[in-house]
């Protein structure tokens, strides 16, 4: 080969380059012998079978998730007037607050993030006050169905959250209750609850349809029962 663009004032180089060797990844057969080296399982179709059972829950989880997303995306659409400027600020810091502590857990500082970012600081900024802006008018639109519809939340409702915060914590149920109470989250908790019956009961009602337009299943984002052949564990 010959270099053909040289230095200005250089001569050009010939070399020669020797290909010794060409190697091509080469994977195994799906198959009955596949699956009895890689897995516990005798034939192709049981591990197959086992990796279905074992995803389908999460796949759920996040279409489920993603349900709630677009719903919520939709919901402040609709919604006319701008969101009030004290939450949307409210909600901003809360979300860098966030981010941030879980990037300097991490060990990166927010100048370092900020420096990948496309665009610079402002653009990441702008981008995430657009985003609280649309999450400010959909909690509001959400409160305004809790108190249309009417909708609450009983006190074995909380007190069954609080035990599931209390886990997540590692704390006493006890302890996390009278915590709540002393710093009056309690009321915060209750009002948050609402609002996901809120989301809840909107879900209920809108037609849930993919990017095609087609109806979707509501069954499929339904979490699986214990008795629909989802593996157990076993001692």
């Amino acid at each position: 080969f010959t270099a053909d663009h040289p230095t200005e004032g250089e001569e050009p180089i010939d070399f020669k380059v020797t290909v010794s060797e060409v190697r091509e990844k080469s994977l195994p057969d799906l198959d009955d012998e596949f699956a009895a080296e890689a897995s516990e399982f005798e034939t192709l179709d049981e591990l197959r079978s086992d990796l279905r059972a074992r995803l389908t829950p999460f796949k759920r989880a996040q279409s489920a998730v993603q349900v709630r997303a677009k719903t919520s995306e939709a919901l402040a659409e609709l919604v006319e007037e701008d969101a009030p400027q004290v939450l949307v600020d409210q909600d901003v810091q809360h979300r860098l607050d966030e981010l941030f502590g879980r990037l300097q857990a991490q060990g990166i500082s927010p100048d370092q993030y900020l420096g990948t970012i496309e665009g610079g600081p402002q653009a990441f900024l702008d981008e995430m006050r657009a985003g609280s802006a649309r999450a400010v008018k959909a909690n509001l639109a959400l409160r305004a169905i809790v108190v249309e519809q009417d909708l609450d939340v009983t006190q074995d409702e909380i007190d069954a959250q609080v035990e599931l915060i209390a886990r997540q914590a590692g704390e006493k149920p006890a302890r996390v209750h009278k915590e709540f109470e002393r710093t009056g989250q309690m009321a915060a908790l209750r009002s948050e609850m609402k609002i996901q019956r809120a989301m809840d009961w909107l879900i209920e009602q809108v037609e849930l349809v993919d990017e095609d337009g087609n109806a979707i299943d509501r069954t499929l984002l339904e979490p699986p029962s214990d008795d629909d052949g989802s593996p157990e564990d076993t001692e």
